[in-house]
C-alpha cells in the first residue's frame, strides 16, 4: 500500500471517530443541560426475541387531538414535524396545546418536537379510500427504552423523566416503576 492510499484509510478511520465521538457528545450535552420532566407511560409490546428485551412506550401525549392543534393542519400531516406544549400537572407534564408552527417555551412550559406518525385508519368514501380525519399519532423518539434480560415486563405505574434540548430534542433520563428507579426494582 502506497502513503497516499494509507493517509486516505487514515483519514477515513478517523472521520468515522469523530463521528461517533461527536454524536456521544452532543447527546450527553443535552442530557446535561437540558430541561428535565416527568411524562406518564405505558408499556405496549415487552419482549423482541431478535432484539433482546425493551420496552416500547406509549405516552399520553402520543395521540394530540385535532381541537388541540393550534393553527393550520397540513393537508398530509404524516412525517411531518409538530411541537408540542407541556405544562405542569403536579408532578407529571400533560399537553396543553400543539402546533405545525415553532412553539416559543415560556411561563412554565416546555416544547418538545415530534413527528407526525402514519396511524391513521382507511374509510370508504364513495369508490375511494381515504384517511379519516382523527387524532394525530406523534412519535418523539422515546418509544424504546431497553432493559437488561427478563425484564421486559415491569408490574405498576411508570413514568419516564426526559431531557427536552433548546431545540425541542427529547432524550429519556430515566424510566421509573411506581416512582422508583427501574434499575432499583425487582423482577
Amino acid at each position: 500500500m502506497n502513503k497516499r492510499a494509507l493517509l486516505g484509510l487514515a483519514t477515513v478511520i478517523a472521520l468515522q471517530a469523530l463521528w461517533v465521538i461527536g454524536t456521544a457528545t452532543t447527546k450527553e450535552i443535552a442530557h446535561a443541560n437540558g430541561q428535565h420532566i416527568l411524562l406518564a407511560t405505558r408499556p405496549v409490546d415487552p419482549r423482541d426475541l431478535l432484539r433482546g428485551d425493551y420496552l416500547i412506550l406509549n405516552y399520553d401525549v402520543s395521540t394530540i387531538k385535532r381541537n388541540r392543534v393550534r393553527g393550520a393542519i397540513p393537508t398530509d400531516p404524516i412525517g411531518k414535524h409538530i411541537y408540542v406544549a407541556l405544562v405542569p400537572s403536579g408532578k407529571l407534564h400533560q399537553l396543553d396545546f400543539a402546533s405545525f408552527a415553532p412553539i416559543s417555551p415560556g411561563n412554565g412550559r416546555v416544547v418538545v418536537r415530534g413527528t407526525v406518525d402514519e396511524r391513521f385508519r382507511w374509510v370508504r368514501s364513495g369508490d375511494a379510500l381515504e384517511k379519516e380525519k382523527r387524532d394525530l399519532s406523534v412519535v418523539y423518539g422515546l418509544e424504546r427504552y431497553y432493559v437488561p434480560e427478563g425484564r421486559g415486563n415491569p408490574k405498576g405505574e411508570l413514568t419516564v423523566e426526559i431531557s427536552v434540548t433548546s431545540g425541542g430534542e427529547p432524550l429519556i433520563r430515566e424510566l421509573f416503576v411506581e416512582e422508583k428507579p427501574f434499575a432499583d426494582t425487582k423482577p
